[in-house]
């Protein structure tokens, strides 16, 4: 149908009425109609905007784009997104720019074609997604500081190390690592990315004293303004320190140095980047513990080897069992460093490799390994090797009266030489004469026990409970680094808000599903989902109720889809579902039982009459031969969307 131009002014007050940027542009590129809110949007009043040219809302150096966007359009005509799914920048009246989606309808008329074009704002969404982007690289810098702990041996060349990637993650002018002197009570540089190693400030001057004192972090806006600030050191270094942010290194509940950041600017550290450089404190002292319990190791090898020289000529009858022992504490000894530097990340694993070590080291009938969870309430079963290690691994351990709970109570090792004549023993495990038990500690913290049991009565020694104890010091340390490594696996994949798959992870699990799909002939499907009027709710409520009902619509929707289905955050309030082995049909379906589940749903109760409720708007898209890969599928999605929005939200639409 060929509309004429005056019919289309006759629409503008249909065009007024919509709810979202709309303006209607002639064929020389002229603005013919702008409703209210293009106006506001673009910072001009409805009427200004009549008769300007759509290059005049387009910056300079992307006018030439624009350009060219608009000839292909114009051989082409049809309602699409103009920006094909890249960034793209409009420009207000005062100067300012924002990130628009544009999409564009073309309409034919008596007088030559004209286009009616929408415009949303999407600066939150692509700020979001800069912020997702460098989340990621923060936890993949992370990942590699812990495979560096792993690997060195030199506390210096580590605490460097990790001053020098906090440069980077802070964005600071420069880090620094001190410890204290604890003869002089003077706090040294041990590592700096400055020219400050082996700088010294005296007791109780600066910040930095006052932190290793309380045990506490700081991050002061204008040190200069400090009632401890030693200016000694900008001297040196010659550049002014404005933001400052200390935080302490402690382990085994005792402060033993701090790390540092500064910045010229006054207040650029936030509450984010001293939890930050808390975590890369905490990785440090591990570190340095590491190397404590390496010493002490070490230390007591030759303590024993001397000892032992000492007292040749008056124990030559027991030379061939000593000259045992000294070979069963080097055989552990290696063991422990095959198992430290060994670089294995899985809990499981590591705790195969403990037992069987001990089994092969000591020669005793079974070992068995288990961890505190569900806040240190429950034991579970890790690993275990032996003949009867299928009994004890089935069985149900409680921490009540028994030798593991005495174990973990105590926090020492127990040593039962007769099973039998001890009340409180797991009855099921008849097999077990002799039993020795010591707890997985990381300084005062309990996270485990190490199960050791023989077929014979008094089986273990003083000897036997004070070399496992060392080694188990060393396997707890591997242990708790292996927990971190999965915790930081699962930050990077995992939306930390609403604990579903991360915008990443959820593209990483969609291609292979993609290509699932082509490969075996199967359809899939995918939903893309909106909150209606979210920006509402957190301008009624508050954020902390609108952070509520993304986690409860996030789970909700989890729940109510199938087990190998994948969901994830696609950014904002918006969420992605991908649906293997579902054709459209299915997809709408699954997604009209998405809808009426929200719109059951309440999110909160304010009070006893007053309760929070959402409804949400989804479209659907099937892939198809035309879709090329996962970002076009959720694109055709994504339309299918924002055509539910524009039919009055709580609805499912499918793209066609």
């Amino acid at each position: 149908m060929i509309f004429s131009l005056n019919d289309l002014f006759l629409s503008k007050t249909f065009i007024e009425a919509m709810s979202e940027a709309m303006i209607v542009v002639d064929q020389q590129g002229l603005i013919q109609i702008a409703n209210y809110h293009a106006g506001e949007l673009f910072g001009y009043s409805a009427d200004e905007m009549i008769g300007i040219s759509i290059e005049n809302l387009i910056p300079i150096s992307q006018r030439q784009r624009h350009q060219e966007l608009r000839k292909e359009f114009i051989l082409a005509p049809r309602a699409r997104s103009m920006n094909l799914g890249k960034d793209f920048v409009s420009l207000r009246k005062d100067g300012s720019s924002f990130f628009a989606d544009i999409a564009l309808n073309p309409v034919e008329t008596k007088t030559g074609p004209i286009v009616i074009a929408s415009v949303r704002d999407i600066t939150a969404r692509v700020t979001a997604r800069e912020l997702l982007a460098e989340k990621i690289a923060q936890l993949e810098i992370l990942h590699q500081i812990g495979i560096s702990i792993a690997s060195s041996r030199d506390v210096g060349d580590l605490l460097q190390f990790i001053v020098r990637q906090a440069t980077g993650l802070l964005g600071a002018m420069s880090c620094s690592a001190l410890m204290p002197d604890w003869e002089t009570g003077e706090l040294i540089f041990m590592a700096s990315v400055d020219d400050l190693i082996g700088v010294r400030i005296p007791q109780g001057k600066g910040v930095v004293s006052r932190v290793l004192k309380a045990g506490q972090a700081e991050f002061v806006v204008d040190v200069s303004q400090d009632a401890d600030y030693f200016p000694e050191i900008d001297l040196k270094t010659g550049v002014k320190t404005h933001s400052y942010l200390v935080v302490p290194l402690s382990t085994d509940g005792k402060t033993i140095g701090v790390l540092t950041a500064i910045n010229k600017k006054e207040g650029t550290f936030t509450q984010e980047d001293c939890d930050l450089y808390a975590m890369l404190a905490n990785y440090a002292a591990i570190s340095i513990e590491k190397e404590r319990l390496y010493e002490q190791i070490h230390d007591h090898a030759e303590d024993l080897n001397r000892r032992i020289a000492q007292r040749t000529t008056a124990l030559r009858a027991s030379e061939a069992a000593l000259k045992e022992r000294n070979l069963e504490l080097n055989r552990l000894f290696r063991a422990s460093e095959t198992l430290f530097f060994s670089g294995v990340p899985v809990v499981d694993e590591i705790g195969q490799i403990i037992v069987k070590t001990v089994l092969d080291v000591f020669g005793h009938s079974n070992c068995s390994l288990w961890m505190l969870h569900n806040d240190d309430q429950e034991l579970e079963h890790i690993a275990g090797l032996g003949p009867f290690a299928a009994e004890i691994s089935a069985a149900d351990v409680r921490l009540e009266a028994n030798h593991f709970a005495a174990a973990i109570r105590l926090g020492k090792s127990i040593r039962l030489p007769d099973v039998q004549h001890v009340p409180e023993y797991i009855p099921r495990w008849k097999d077990v004469d002799s039993e020795l038990v010591i707890p997985l500690k990381i300084g005062k913290r309990i996270i485990g026990i190490l199960d050791i049991q023989s077929e014979q009565r008094d089986a273990f020694n003083v000897n036997d409970e004070r070399l496992l104890s060392i080694f188990v010091e060393r396997a707890a340390l591997i242990l708790e680094n292996a927990r971190l490594f999965k915790e930081a696996q699962w930050l990077a994949t995992t939306d930390s808000l609403t604990k579903i798959n991360n915008r990443r992870r959820f593209f990483e699990l969609g291609r292979i599903e993609i290509e699932r799909a082509r490969r075996y002939q199967h359809p899939i499907s995918a939903i893309m989902i909106d909150i209606d009027h979210f920006k509402q709710i957190n301008d009624t409520y508050g954020h902390a109720l609108g952070d509520q009902v993304l986690y409860e619509l996030a789970q909700g929707c989890r729940e109510n889809i199938r087990e190998f289905d994948i969901i994830g955050r696609y950014g904002g309030e918006e969420f992605s579902v991908l649906l293997p082995t579902t054709d459209l049909a299915e997809a709408l379906a699954t997604a009209e039982r998405l809808r009426q589940w929200a719109v059951a749903q309440v999110f909160a109760n304010l009070t006893e009459t007053e309760t929070v409720s959402v409804t949400i708007s989804l479209g659907v898209a099937e892939l198809s031969a035309d879709i090329s890969d996962l970002a076009v599928l959720l694109d055709r999605a994504d339309s299918a969307l924002y055509t539910a929005k524009q039919a009055g939200r709580n609805c499912v639409r499918a793209n066609s």
